[in-house]
């Protein structure tokens, strides 16, 4: 194989992996909470091996000799607010993170798509309770059948039917976040010893859930791109293939002067 079609290879695997992130952006565009993903790679300087720079690179359109991915980036700019008129359905107004409690620990999530068990505790469509002050869950013991009784303020207190049934407790990382998603659009921290701080700034929306922060015209237009490249590079290996095919049947023929 010519030496600057492993170049090709490797920018075609590049964009491959653009493109799984990028698909799965697409299919989570109508999940609320959810954040999009956005592959960074390192890129290299194709003569001299160095690194072009000492940050990481997001990776675009740009043919490179030699590079590198490196980690997929969350983006965790807050999505827009979905009116529902559901209760139980809840936006966050700023920064910070509901916490649910999962069977393997602490869950934090921006989904705040809620509904009660059978115990009357708030819960997330996978069945973890949203925890409330004192890491405990929250529980509403006086609901009707619509749920219509129930009220929660902006600082995330519950009141169902005049009785106060806790306060939904939100938290936040240190910035920029160290967090990996975990499923369900949540997270947890890569560093278990990572401390939260209880936010009292933050508001909670009733009656609204965050929806995806997907740009879906971007990530669109980034498609095209990728299409686009392949085609590209589709084009120079074939290049490469009529190089070597003349060498092959050219090259040694023996003309007679």
């Amino acid at each position: 194989m010519e030496p600057g079609a492993y170049a090709i290879v490797g920018s075609a695997l590049m964009q491959q992996r653009r493109l799984e992130l990028l698909a799965n952006n697409l299919a989570q565009i109508n999940t609320p909470g959810y954040k999009a993903d956005t592959p960074i790679f390192r890129v290299y300087d194709g003569e001299t091996g160095a690194v072009v720079s000492e940050q990481f690179n997001q990776f675009e359109t740009q043919v490179v000799e030699q590079s590198q991915w490196q980690f997929t980036h969350i983006d965790f700019s807050q999505g827009p607010a979905q009116l529902t008129n559901n209760p139980l359905d809840l936006a966050l107004n700023g920064d910070g993170f509901f916490v649910l409690q999962s069977p393997a620990g602490p869950r934090y999530t921006r989904s705040g798509s809620f509904t009660l068990n059978g115990q009357g505790e708030l819960i997330a469509p996978q069945g973890w309770p949203v925890l409330g002050q004192g890491e405990v869950p929250i529980r509403i013991n006086n609901a009707d059948n619509t749920n219509g009784g129930i009220f929660i303020n902006y600082a995330g207190q519950v009141i169902s039917n005049g009785v106060v049934a806790g306060q939904i407790k939100i938290v936040d990382f240190p910035k920029p976040y160290v967090l990996e998603k975990k499923g369900f659009s949540s997270f947890a921290p890569i560093d278990p010893e990572a401390q939260t701080t209880t936010l009292q700034n933050t508001k909670i929306q009733q009656g609204y859930v965050e929806g995806s922060n997907v740009n879906a015209i971007g990530e669109m237009t980034k498609l095209i791109e990728i299409s686009r490249l392949y085609e590209s590079y589709q084009k120079m290996l074939q290049s490469f293939d009529e190089v070597d095919q003349t060498a092959v049947n050219d090259l040694g023929n023996v003309s007679v002067i």
